[in-house]
């Protein structure tokens, strides 16, 4: 390989690790939308919640697309920084709900227990 093709190699590479990276990011953040809503029930909070999740969702992606693939749009950036909100999902994602309801749980049970 000569060295053009390694270095294009490297970007590309480092494109993937930053999309999967901002995947994992736009994971953390859709959790806390998920919070929000958990603290909130209402249709128009959910509704706001998920225009303001896309259109981070689309700022990231034009992001990567314009800042680090000089304006060329790649097909594996979605799937890429899908991979990335999967990983959340399966480690920090669920420990967070899990704490969550645990954490809810416990104070409803606090707040509805006799006091002597």
């Amino acid at each position: 390989m000569s060295g053009a093709e390694e270095s294009v190699v490297c970007a590309q590479l480092n494109g993937i690790f930053a999309a999967c990276a901002c995947g994992l990011v736009l994971g953390v953040l859709y959790d806390v939308c998920w919070l929000l809503r958990q603290r909130r029930r209402g249709a128009g909070l959910t509704f706001l919640l998920d225009v303001l999740f896309s259109m981070a969702c689309c700022a990231v992606l034009f992001v990567l697309s314009v800042g680090i693939f000089q304006q060329r749009m790649r097909g594996f950036l979605p799937i890429v920084m899908a991979i990335g909100g999967i990983f959340w999902e399966l480690t920090g994602g669920r420990g967070v709900r899990r704490f969550y309801k645990w954490a809810h749980t416990r104070l409803a049970a606090r707040k509805f227990a006799k006091k002597p």
